[in-house]
């Protein structure tokens, strides 16, 4: 057997093998302007291989068949190809929150959806049924549905009457499956991506029941994985938390939560050491701006309503109140932002704005002994919306890069996608990711043929860059094959 490798003389008998590494995280985002995507935006989500993807919302521009799926690569160059991939045409629709699942080892996207028998002809046309349909991106220049045909790639969950692209309105991931509730019944779908030799099927025993939830229309419904449970509102005034490992009403939450009104947003709220302390709910939509008239009261205050895990109340923090509930733009938040993002103590929202500014918020609760407050001068940051034929613009999502969470991604209804630094608030990602990772396998390889033979052990690991100044502490663990920490070779 043979390797790249340097020798460092022996030691009892041994070779002591020296090998330099380098981290692979990929080149950060310079997606700045004006993008070729199409369509109305809503969120990004990435593979492993330097591509992101978006899935124009509510059907497209005309709003009836002109949903589709479309890449870019991390530096903003339109993906080699057949871009955008449309579905209208086969009968499949994009929703209103037209979120999606990236299966980074098969490379298949699945999204929530709803079909029609062909391609609607209007935005008044209907659906027959609602599920889960996927996209073959294997082949980057030639994106298929997944199986080859709509048969293969849709998977029917509910058969029913619905309005198109309104099948359902949030989803959650959970272990390769999908989650979300049935907008007219409220039941909690699931979609397993891994059964099905991979093209996914239906989860055993599903749908599930949810406690007091019948229906969760867009406007009033959301769902976001927080520790591995489900937390979502519904259409009833009603918070619940579900769980998956399980497929059953949380401990503690047997019954759902009554509010006083129905919840746009749910929001993980750390404490200050970065663990889990609540779940929250926004309800409310008073002090909106002025084209707030067209799609909301304008009267009814400001609540946040927050429990514990353990599904007991907690107090909640006075910043949500003045600072976030408040923040959250003029244009359908409900419907069309998505839940704010976590990083250990830091929370990171889109306001969703088209009356104001674009803004895009950090709050850290750690600051201030724990008092909180914006991360940094930088925040929020400020855009003027973008105005084109079709009038004047909302932004929609923010969301944190899997692969560096010191970044952060935004999108819109323009479709003008960006990156910005998590850490500084300036537009384009510059601070490299806080956790690296290197391959000792083959960084120094085993060189032996036998179990018997090969390395024997390991000395040191030193780190060389960045330079000391530009962090504080550095911790090492070493993982096997599986990805699962050594014992005695973990945070050291």
């Amino acid at each position: 057997a043979t390797g790249n490798v340097i020798s460092d003389g022996t030691s009892g008998g041994n070779l002591i093998a020296t090998a330099m590494a380098t981290d692979i995280s990929p080149k950060q985002g310079t997606f700045i302007g004006p993008t070729t995507s199409i369509g109305d935006g809503w969120n990004v989500r990435f593979d492993k291989r330097g591509n992101l993807y978006n899935l124009t919302h509510h059907d497209g521009d005309n709003g009836f068949n002109q949903g589709a799926l479309d890449c870019h690569t991390r530096a903003g160059a339109k993906c080699v190809g057949a871009w955008p991939f449309y579905v209208g045409n086969v009968g499949l629709h994009t929703m209103d929150q037209s979120d999606f699942y990236v299966d980074v080892d098969t490379n298949r996207i699945f999204f929530p959806t709803d079909k029609s028998n062909g391609a609607s002809t209007s935005t008044s046309g209907r659906s027959v049924s609602q599920g889960v349909a996927c996209i073959d991106v294997s082949v980057i220049s030639s994106p298929a549905l997944c199986g080859g045909s709509v048969n293969t790639a849709y998977t029917a969950l509910r058969v029913d009457d619905y309005p198109i692209h309104k099948g359902s309105t949030n989803m959650a991931v959970f272990n390769n499956r999908i989650y979300y509730n049935d907008s007219r019944t409220g039941v909690m779908n699931c979609f397993d991506t891994k059964l099905n030799n991979g093209l996914g099927a239906a989860c055993p025993g599903q749908p599930f029941a949810v406690q007091g939830v019948t229906s969760a229309w867009n406007n009033a419904a959301s769902l976001k994985t927080i520790g591995g449970k489900l937390y979502g509102a519904a259409s009833e005034s009603r918070a619940f938390c579900f769980d998956p490992s399980t497929n059953a009403m949380c401990e503690g939450w047997t019954t759902s939560k009554i509010l006083a009104q129905a919840a746009y947003r749910v929001i993980e709220l750390p404490d200050a050491s970065g663990n889990l302390a609540a779940a929250c709910f926004v309800t409310g939509d008073q002090t909106r701006p002025a084209r707030t008239s067209t799609h909301y009261s304008n009267s009814v205050p400001w609540a946040v309503y927050c429990f514990t895990p353990a599904g007991n109340s907690y107090v909640t923090p006075g910043w949500l109140n003045t600072d976030f509930a408040p923040n959250q733009g003029s244009h359908y938040f409900g419907a069309y932002s998505n839940n704010p993002e976590v990083n250990g103590t830091r929370i990171y929202w889109s306001n969703n704005a088209s009356a104001e500014n674009w803004k895009y918020y950090c709050y850290d609760v750690a600051l201030n002994s724990g008092a909180g407050g914006w991360c940094n001068s930088n925040f929020p940051i400020s855009v003027t919306p973008v105005t084109t034929a079709k009038g004047t613009h909302s932004s929609y999502t923010l969301v944190l890069d899997p692969q560096n969470e010191n970044c952060f991604w935004v999108n819109n209804d323009a479709n003008r996608i960006a990156a910005y630094d998590a850490i500084t608030g300036q537009l384009g990602c510059t601070s490299p990711p806080s956790t690296v990772t290197f391959s000792g396998a083959t960084t120094v390889p085993r060189l032996s043929c036998t179990d018997e033979n090969g390395v024997r052990a390991w000395r040191n690991v030193t780190l060389r860059a960045p330079g000391s100044a530009n962090y504080t502490s550095v911790k090492l663990t070493v993982v096997d094959s599986s990805g699962n920490p050594i014992s005695g070779y973990t945070d050291l």
